[in-house]
């Protein structure tokens, strides 16, 4: 009987381990998409007030809405746009996952910078 007690307190614990674990991983892309702003905002000259405002936000709120993304996602366009490149298709697509979005993201980033 005490095997089915055991059990559930077991399954519990893992399903309490993999939200931490979720939450961390957000949490540390996060902070990578920060770092990630704060470059992209060097690159602008100053012209991403709005970008600017929310690398400055509350960290709670950056956790729970995806809106740092998608400011950083326009301004690398403009960016683009300004500096006449062109990335492929796959690199630009927007996808599920925080962490695949920073991979692209980190991408454009770079290929601005070297350009």
């Amino acid at each position: 009987m005490d095997y089915y007690f055991y059990t559930t307190i077991v399954c519990f614990l893992l399903c309490l381990a993999y939200a931490a674990f979720v939450l961390f991983a957000r949490f540390a892309t996060l902070q990578k998409m920060r770092q990630l702003g704060f470059r992209v905002r060097m690159m602008a000259r100053g012209r991403g007030a709005r970008l600017g405002d929310l690398l400055n936000a509350h960290p709670l709120f950056l956790f729970f809405f995806d809106r740092l993304s998608v400011e950083l996602e326009r301004e690398l366009v403009y960016l683009e746009r300004d500096r006449h490149m062109r990335v492929p298709y796959h690199k630009r697509c927007l996808t599920i996952f925080p962490s695949e979005r920073l991979k692209l993201l980190t991408y454009r980033v770079e290929q601005l910078e070297q350009s």
